[in-house]
Parts: structure tokens; sequence; C-alpha cells
């Protein structure tokens, strides 16, 4: 991590970020200005290369230490895989193993890198502008199997990611589901209060209906029309029924006045029906946006307490509302009913329909009573734990670490997917990635769907289940006997668990005692004589093994750095001589040889032989004398058959 937020000079005025350097290898400039010099090439995974060079050269930025740069970047953070080449390992886009190459693809717009197993004695570019290098077989077998280690970890760190991005998305799931098993609990509860609410006040309805039918038919006077009554003043209190009115009668202050017939009364009902339909549509359409506010509030931990208040402010407009619809209940009265006064004065008389009437008022009343004294008894016990797990450190400790961890992860995530996303570039610019991308790419969509549809399923199904369980449970956390049951299973829990510490005590002191007699034992071996005689003449036999071993070794050449004087026959036709100035390789049947000295003489056969170059075949300019010609060059030194040049042309001096 260090590594890819440091930045790291490569020139004057030339830095660059560690999460942007992909390689870096060290090279020697051939031909034109600058020939000879040493260099460093930086790749970047981003934007082209850069190329240093330890001299003032069009095109490259000169630095004074190409050496201590790539040191630099080696001990910041890059690998050096074989001499002279270091590579940004976290800027691997795809790995690429053969027994004849090695190939590492580099995110961004940077060429592949190729490692061959050659021939060769050292580590050799291939050619001037390519990015081959050829290995010597150890050198490309250690890098095939640093290589391998390197694609393994990318492997991992590809299903890492795939893994936590799916672990994230699993999260979501549940806790979108745990959320949606709430609100349909919380709806359900709150629907069976309203409906156990609507049905407690139809059924008050018609038994005060029945009451009061069962009142006048015990206590009225039937007559024709009010023409009939008798004189209000003799029967103060009488209730009676005109037949022409379809009405009841009853006698006040002197007067007849008149109540309800039955089409009043279910008129006067079907109002207080519609304005109790009216309150439950107003109940349902408020629960709605309720639930809308709570999905929102819910979903920002910061807005708890605000929460809480939009709670009381609703509930506090429940009440009002309430009230409101009370008085206008009483309102919808006649007028000479239209208060509990009249109503008082209207029955005061008849003890019997007053006492019946009262009391059934009464009930109502305490009916409603117990009903808003539960409501407002549910709301405040919800308040209350609302309130308490809002100001519990605990539960806001654990909300905040939920939260910082979903942050992290999705900080995680988006880095992740940013440096993935890089590195898949280059994997879906290659046809065959892409082929392979989109099969991969369609079986995750067909994957996604199903999972999204027995996501939904199981959501539906974990849904009802709960509500089933939960229901269950109450039942089972009612019942003395699960009671009795869970304690005596917990009982049984806490004495096993006694039981288990007691057995590890125990263990461990029968481990102890056994470690001590064991030291025991071995103290008396090794205080034994015949015990140290049997041991010093096995040590006796290795060390007399290893002497004859490496006495056995010595007259063996190493293979690495043999040393050998003389003349070595390798066979009948082959044979290299060495003495103290001079190295000769003879070809014997050929009668060609290679001495190497000061200087390095090639001698083909004395007939008809030839010295020949296959491959490429490099002169350095700047070692060779420029002389204008042979004159010019025969003085500079140059001897006949010297090759010199004249500025850029190759020239031979010939005399």
């Amino acid at each position: 991590m260090a590594f890819g937020l440091n930045f790291f000079t490569l020139a004057p005025g030339l830095r660059v970020a560690g999460d942007s350097l992909a390689y870096a290898y060290k090279f020697t400039k051939k031909g034109g200005q600058g020939d000879g010099k040493e260099g460093l090439e930086v790749g970047l995974t981003d934007d082209p290369a850069i190329t240093l060079l330890e001299d003032s050269v069009s095109g490259y930025a000169q630095v004074t230490d190409r050496d201590a740069i790539y040191t630099t970047l080696v001990s910041g953070g890059l690998t050096e895989i074989v001499p002279g080449f270091a590579l940004g390992i976290d800027s691997l886009s795809s790995i690429d193993i053969s027994t004849s190459a090695i190939k590492f693809a580099v995110a961004g717009a940077q060429p592949l890198l190729q490692f061959r197993n050659g021939t060769v004695q050292a580590v050799t570019k291939v050619g001037d502008s390519g990015y081959t290098w050829d290995l010597p077989p150890a050198t490309f077998a250690t890098l095939k199997t640093t290589a391998e280690t390197y694609q393994s970890d990318l492997k991992t760190k590809v299903e890492e990611m795939i893994a936590q991005r799916i672990a994230a998305d699993d999260t979501l799931t549940a806790a979108v589901a745990a959320q949606s098993t709430a609100d349909v609990a919380a709806r359900a509860l709150l629907q069976a209060d309203v409906d156990q609410n609507e049905a407690d006040a139809d059924a008050a309805m018609a038994a005060e209906v029945v009451r009061v039918n069962d009142l006048i038919a015990t206590g009225m006077w039937l007559f024709a029309d009010q023409a009939a009554f008798p004189a209000a003043a003799d029967n103060h209190g009488r209730i009676v029924h005109s037949h022409a009115d379809a009405s009841m009668f009853y006698a006040h202050a002197g007067a007849w006045h008149k109540i309800e017939n039955e089409a009043e009364a279910t008129a006067a009902r079907l109002v207080i029906q519609n304005d109790v339909d009216a309150n439950e549509t107003a109940s349902d359409a408020a629960e709605t946006a309720l639930s809308g506010r709570l999905d929102v509030l819910e979903a920002d931990p910061t807005t708890a307490t605000a929460l809480a208040a939009g709670d009381a402010a609703t509930l506090s407009s429940a009440t009002t509302y309430t009230d409101t619809a009370i008085t206008n209940v009483i309102g919808t009265a006649p007028g000479v009913l239209d208060t509990l006064g009249e109503i008082a004065d209207a029955i005061n008389d008849d003890a019997n329909a007053y006492t019946t009437l009262a009391t059934s008022i009464a009930a109502v009343q305490t009916d409603v009573d117990g009903n808003e004294s539960d409501g407002d008894a549910a709301d405040a016990a919800l308040s209350g734990r609302i309130t308490t797990l809002e100001a519990d450190p605990t539960t806001a400790a654990a909300v905040a670490a939920v939260q910082a961890d979903v942050d992290a992860n999705e900080t995680a995530s988006d880095a992740a997917e940013a440096a993935l996303s890089g590195r898949l570039d280059t994997l879906e610019a290659d046809p065959t990635t892409a082929a392979a991308v989109a099969a991969v790419q369609s079986d995750v969509d067909q994957n996604e769907a199903d999972a999204d549809a027995a996501i939904a399923g199981e959501a539906t199904t974990r849904a009802n289940a709960d509500t089933a369980l939960s229901g269950r449970l109450d039942v089972l956390e009612a019942d003395p006997t699960t009671a009795t049951a869970v304690a005596a299973v917990q009982a049984d829990v806490n004495q096993n668990e006694s039981d288990a510490d007691a057995a590890i005590a125990a263990e461990a002191t029968t481990r102890g005692n056994a470690d001590t007699a064991l030291s025991g034992r071995l103290d008396t071996l090794e205080a034994d004589p015949t015990t140290a005689t049997a041991v010093a003449a096995v040590q006796a036999d290795v060390d007399s093994n290893e002497a004859a071993a490496d006495t056995a070794l010595a007259l063996k050449a190493p293979l690495a750095d043999p040393d050998f004087t003389g003349q070595l026959e390798v066979d009948t036709n082959a044979r290299l001589e060495f003495d103290s100035n001079l190295t000769k390789v003879h070809n014997v049947l050929r009668g060609t040889s290679i001495e190497v000295g000061n200087n390095i003489t090639l001698k083909p056969a004395a007939a008809d032989g030839r010295v020949e170059v296959e491959g490429e075949f490099y002169l350095r300019p700047s070692d060779m004398t420029d002389a204008a010609n042979d004159t010019a060059a025969a003085a500079a030194g140059v001897i006949v058959g010297q090759v010199y040049r004249n500025g850029s042309q190759l020239m031979v001096r010939v005399s």
C-alpha cells in the first residue's frame, strides 16, 4: 500500500506515483548519439514508457545515476524478477506460462513482456525496440516458479474481489429482506388493531340498537297519530308511538318531543359509519405515508432522534383528529338532542330508561376509553423502546460499526473495481478472452436471474414462515410448561459447561504429570554411560561418512566453476589447452581453433576455411578509429586488414 501511495523522482521535475509503475529495466544504448551510455526504461500502466539516459540526448530524460534510481524503485516496491529487470506485480493483468516462454501482460497500453528459455549465458534483450528477453535455462526455471506463484496470487485476488462483491450483495439482500419482514409485521399489527377497533365499535352500536328497541317495546303507548296522545303534562317521562309519523315521542316539560324513527336512526348510524370509514381510510393513508417516511428515516442512522420526534408528532396529530371526530359525531344529533345535557333532560324522569341508557353509554365510553388507553400505552411502550435503543451506546456503537464496515466494504469494493477494470481492459481487447468472458457473463447473468428469483421466493416464504413462527412462539412463551422446559435445558447446559471445565482441568493435570515423568526418564537415559557410548558411536560413524564424502567430492571438479591446467582432451577430435596467458579451443580433425588472450583469434582451416557469423553482428562504433581514408587510418595506428570508420561508413584498411 505504501508503494502505491508514494511518489518516486525519476529525473529533475519528473515524479511518478507508485501505483502507476509497471516495470523498469536497465539497458546500454547502442548506436547514435549517446552510444554506450547506461539507460533505464520505466513502464507506466496508463501512459507511455519513460526512458532515462546518462547523457543529454533528445527524447531522453537525462539522469546522473540510473543504477541508483533502479535501486530506489526496487527497494520501494518493484520486484526484480531477473537481473536488471524489475516488475510491478500489482500492475499485471494476465500471466501466460509455458515451457518455452513466460509472458506478462501489464494493465494499460504497455506492450507484452516476454521472457524466453534460451541458450544464452546471461539475460539478453532480443532486438533494440522489442520487449523480448532470452534467459539462461537456470534463470528461466527460477522465473517460471516465481511466475506460477504470481499467477496463483492474481487468480486468488480476482476470486477474493468476486467473493467480496457477492458477500456485499448477500448482506444487502438480507438487510432488505429483514426490513421488508419487519415492515410487513408492523403493518399487520397496526391493521389488526384498526380492524379490532372497528369490530368493537360495530358491536357496541348493534348492542345499543337492541337495547333501545327493547326499551321502546316494553315502555311505549301506541297511538294512531299525535292528536290521539294524552296530555303530556299528565305523562311526564312517558314514551309513546305515533303510527302516522312512524316515530317515537317522549313527554317533558308539558310537551311531547320527537325521537328519530328507524330511518332517521339508520341515517344517523350511517353518518357515524361513514365517519368511522373515513377515519379508517385516513388511518390507512396515514399508515402508508408514515411507512414511507419511516423507510427513509430508518435508512439514515443520524435521523433516529428525528424519527422519535416524528412519531410523537404523528401521535399528537392522531389524538387531535380523534377529538375532532368525536365532536363531529355529537354535532350531527337533532337540535333537542345535540348535547349530553339535553339527552339527560329528555329521559331523566324515567328511572329505568335513564339507567339503561346511562349504562349503555358508559359501556361504550369505557370501551372507547379502553381502546384509546391501550393505543396510548402501546404507542408509549413503542416510543420508550425506540428511545432506549437510541440512547443505548451499545446499540449506537453496533449501528456505527455496521455502517463503518459497510462504508469500508464499499470503498474497498470501489477500489478493487477500479483496479480490476483497468486489468480487464487488456483482457477485453483479446477476442479469445472476450468470447470466454461473454460466455461467463451469460452464465453469471443466468445465475443472477435464478438467484434473484430464488431470493424473492425465499423472502416470501421466509416472511410467511416468520409470521407463523412468531404466532407459535407467542403461544410457547406464554405456556408455563415451555418456560419450565427451557429452564431445564439451560440448567443442563450450565452443568455440561461446568463438567467440561472440570474435565479440561483434570486433563491438564494429567498431561503435566506425564510430561514430568517423561522428562525424568530422559534424564535417566542421558546419564546412562551405555546410552552415551551408543550415541558417540553413531556420531563417529556419521563423522567418518561425512569425511569420506568430502574427500570424494574434493577429487571432482565442480560443475559451476571447474579449475583445469595443462591440456584437456575432450575426445580424439577436440581438446582444450591452458597456459598462463592463453586459452585455446582446437578442432583437431578440421584444423580450426579459437585462441583467447589479450585478443580473440579465430583460425579457420588453412585451405578454404572462413569465419561465419550467424544472426546479428554488432560492432561498437565508439571503439573504432574515425579516419577519412587508409592513409589517415594508418597514421592513427590502424593496421592493414583492420576495420575503421569514416563517420557513419564502415571501412577496411587495404593499403
